[in-house]
C-alpha cells in the first residue's frame, strides 16, 4: 500500500496566543524594575544604619583614632554587602556603588593617615572600580602615591599623582562640582608638580655629578703625556664640558632649594618633614627613629644637651605635630 500523499496528512491546528493577565504583568514589572513598600523600607533601613556606623567613623577619624574609624567603616561595609545582596534586584545600582565607593575611599584615607601606604592604595582602588566617577577616591589615591613619591623619592609615584590629579580636575568641570573643592585639587596638582620637579632635579644632578666625575678622569689621562699644543687642545675642551656640566649642576640645586617646607616640620637630623614627631621632657620634636638612634649614641638631649635614659627615654608622640605634617603635605584635607 503506498504512502498518502502530502495533501491528506493531518493539518495542526494554528496555536492560539495566550492572552497575558494584565495585573499579574504589573506585579512581574514591579518586582525586578521598582520597590515594593517592604522592599522600599528595608532599603531605607539598610542606609540608615550604614550612615550611623559611617557617621561613627567620621567622629573617630576627626579625633584621628583612625583604628577606630577603620572598624566603624568596615562594619558599614558588612551591613551594606549582606542587605545589598539580598536586594540586587531592586536597590538602585548607581546608589549602591556609590555608597560603597565612599566607604572604600574613607577607609583608604584612615591607612594613609596610619603611615599604612599600601592598604590605603587597595582601598582607593576598589573605591575607583565602585564609582569611576567619585572624584574623592582619586584624590585620595593621589595623597598616597605624594606621599609614597616624597618617602621613596620616586618621580614615577608623583608623575602619577599629577596625573590623576589632572584627572580629577576634569571630572569636576563635568560634573560643575563647586570651585572649593576644585581649587583644592589644583593646590594638590601644584604641589605634586613642584615635587616631580625637585625629583627631576636629583636624579639630574646625580647624573650630571657623575658624568662629570668621568670626564675628570678622562681630561686627568689625556694631559698625563700631551705636546704643549694638545695641552692647550685639551685644556679648552675640558673647560668648555665642566662649564656646561657645572651650569646644569647649579640649575639642578636651585630647583631642589625650591622647598616652603617650615622648619619647624622638619627634623634636625635629616633636614626633612620628621617621620611619627616625637618629643622629649625638654619639649623639643623629633623624627623617633633618628631620636632614639642619638640616644642610644649619646645618652642626651639633641638640642639641650640634658641627660636622656637608654633604657626609659621618656619620649611623647606629637599627635599636634603629626596632623600639621599631613594636612602640610595633603594641602588641606577634604575627605
Amino acid at each position: 500500500m503506498g504512502c498518502f500523499p502530502c495533501c491528506f496528512k493531518k493539518q495542526k491546528a494554528p496555536r492560539q496566543r495566550r492572552r497575558r493577565d494584565p495585573e499579574r504583568l504589573s506585579k512581574s514589572s514591579e518586582k525586578f524594575n521598582g520597590l515594593g513598600p517592604s522592599d522600599n523600607q528595608i532599603v531605607q533601613d539598610n542606609k540608615q544604619r550604614v550612615n550611623q556606623e559611617k557617621d561613627i567613623g567620621r567622629d573617630f577619624f576627626q579625633k584621628s583614632q583612625y583604628a577606630d574609624a577603620v572598624r566603624a567603616y568596615h562594619n558599614a561595609l558588612r551591613i551594606h554587602f549582606e542587605l545589598g545582596s539580598k536586594l540586587i534586584l531592586v536597590y538602585p545600582r548607581d546608589d549602591y556603588h556609590n555608597l560603597s565607593a565612599i566607604l572604600y575611599a574613607n577607609l583608604a584615607r584612615c591607612h594613609l593617615n596610619m603611615e599604612q601606604s599600601e592598604e590605603g592604595m587597595e582601598f582607593s582602588d576598589k573605591a575607583i572600580k565602585e564609582d569611576p566617577n567619585y572624584i574623592k577616591a582619586y584624590v585620595v589615591k593621589g595623597d598616597i602615591l605624594i606621599h609614597q613619591a616624597d618617602q621613596n623619592h620616586n618621580l614615577d609615584q608623583a608623575t602619577q599623582a599629577k596625573d590623576l590629579f589632572e584627572h580629577c580636575i576634569t571630572l569636576c568641570e563635568r560634573i560643575n562640582k563647586e570651585n572649593d573643592f576644585t581649587s583644592q585639587i589644583e593646590e594638590r596638582l601644584k604641589n605634586a608638580n613642584k615635587i616631580s620637579r625637585i625629583l627631576q632635579a636629583e636624579i639630574d644632578f646625580t647624573y650630571h655629578s657623575d658624568v662629570r666625575e668621568q670626564f675628570e678622569h678622562i681630561f686627568a689621562k689625556l694631559l698625563e703625556n700631551p705636546s704643549l699644543e694638545e695641552r692647550d687642545k685639551i685644556e679648552k675642551f675640558r673647560g668648555h664640558i665642566l662649564h656646561k656640566l657645572d651650569m646644569k649642576l647649579e640649575n639642578s640645586k636651585e630647583i631642589m632649594k625650591d622647598d616652603d617646607t617650615p622648619e619647624y616640620l622638619k627634623c634636625i637630623f635629616t633636614h626633612e618633614v620628621m617621620q611619627d614627631p616625637h618629643t622629649t621632657k625638654a619639649g623639643h620634636s623629633y623624627s623617633k627613629e633618628e631620636l632614639l638612634q642619638h640616644i642610644q649614641v649619646n645618652a642626651n638631649e639633641p638640642m639641650t644637651r640634658d641627660f636622656i635614659s637608654q633604657q626609659q627615654p621618656g619620649l611623647i608622640k606629637n599627635k599636634a605635630l603629626e596632623k600639621a605634617i599631613k594636612c602640610f603635605l595633603a594641602k588641606g584635607s577634604i575627605c
